[in-house]
Order: structure tokens, then sequence, then C-alpha cells
């Protein structure tokens, strides 16, 4: 997640096109991150890389208007997918 971060950056230099760009390409990573479950394996979660996905996404959420409606849909999947898991 650390390289996603770094890849999508955006600056005040940047075209607002640029920044759309950059941001529905986070997203599009993050959504893939959800939909392959990466923070888990079996019934064992990752916690660490489960929070950092819901901080990258509730920041995407707090930030930019026009993807709010595509991370709760994520939020859905995220939510809605998780198995039960063992808390070791």
């Amino acid at each position: 997640m650390v390289f996603v971060s770094e890849e999508t950056k955006v600056t005040k230099l940047m075209r607002p096109g640029e920044i759309n760009a950059a941001i529905l390409g986070k997203l599009m990573v993050m959504s893939a991150i959800v939909e392959a479950q990466a923070f888990q394996a079996g019934t064992s979660v990752n916690f660490e890389a489960y929070n950092k996905t819901i901080e990258v996404l509730t920041e995407l959420y707090n930030s930019h208007d026009f993807v709010r409606e595509s991370v709760q849909a994520v939020f859905g999947r995220m939510f809605g997918n998780t198995q039960s898991v063992a808390v070791a």
C-alpha cells in the first residue's frame, strides 16, 4: 500500500484532470485489494493491512466528493465479504 500511496500523490501543481486520474487510480487499486481480500488469509486477518485499507478509503471519501458513492460500494463489499475471523 505504500507503493500505491507514493504513486498516487497529488500536488498543487497538478491539473484537475491529473488529480482526478490519480484519485481514480488509487480507488481502483483499493477496490482490487478489497475484492482479493488481500488483508485476509483463510480465517485470519492482517489487521494492520485491514486498518490501512479502511484509512485510505476513508481519506478518499472525505477528501473527494466525486468518488464517495464508489467508496461506499467498496466499503460495502469489504464489510460484506469479510468472513468470520479468528483473533490471534
